[in-house]
C-alpha cells in the first residue's frame, strides 16, 4: 500500500516539474492538490489525521459542494450539507486542540465565512455561495499554510 502512494506522489512530482519547466504555473497549481490528496489518505490510513489534512478536505469540499450549487443540483447540495457541517464541527474541534493562538485567530473568520457559505448552500443560494467560496479563499492560504508548522 504504501508503496503505491510513493509512486504515486513521484509521478505527481514529474508532472508538477515538466509544467514548472514549461513555466505553465497554472497546470502546477492544479496538480499541487495530488500531493496533499495523497498525504491525506496516508494519514487517514495510518490514524494519523492532522489539522492540515483536515483543512484541505473541507476546503475541496466546500468547492465540490459550490460547483454542484452551480450545477443546479440541489439533490446533490443537501446530501454533502451533513458532511460539511461534521467536517467543519472536526476542523473546528482539531484547531481547538492545537492550543495555538495564531491558529485560532485566522481560522475564526474562515470558519464564520464557512458557517454562511454552508446556510447559503442550503438556502440554494448559488450565487451567494460562490461569492462566500471566493471570499474563504482569499484567507485560506494563509491558515492551511500555518497549519503545515504545527
Amino acid at each position: 500500500m504504501w508503496k503505491s502512494y510513493f509512486e504515486d506522489w513521484a509521478d505527481n512530482l514529474t508532472l508538477v516539474k515538466t509544467f514548472a519547466d514549461q513555466k505553465n504555473y497554472k497546470l502546477v497549481s492544479k496538480y499541487c492538490n495530488t500531493f496533499c490528496q495523497i498525504f491525506v489518505r496516508m494519514h487517514k490510513n495510518d490514524g494519523t489525521t492532522d489539522l492540515t489534512d483536515l483543512l484541505f478536505t473541507l476546503n475541496m469540499q466546500l468547492k465540490l459542494t459550490t460547483d454542484i450549487s452551480n450545477a443546479g443540483n440541489v439533490k446533490g447540495v443537501k446530501e454533502n450539507i451533513g458532511m460539511l457541517k461534521n467536517m467543519l464541527k472536526n476542523t473546528s474541534a482539531k484547531v481547538k486542540s492545537s492550543n495555538n493562538k495564531n491558529i485560532e485567530e485566522m481560522y475564526s473568520p474562515l470558519y464564520k465565512t464557512a458557517q454562511s457559505l454552508i446556510k447559503a448552500l442550503e438556502d440554494s443560494d448559488s450565487q451567494k455561495a460562490n461569492s462566500l467560496y471566493s471570499s474563504f479563499m482569499k484567507d485560506f492560504p494563509k491558515l492551511f499554510m500555518a497549519s503545515t508548522s504545527i
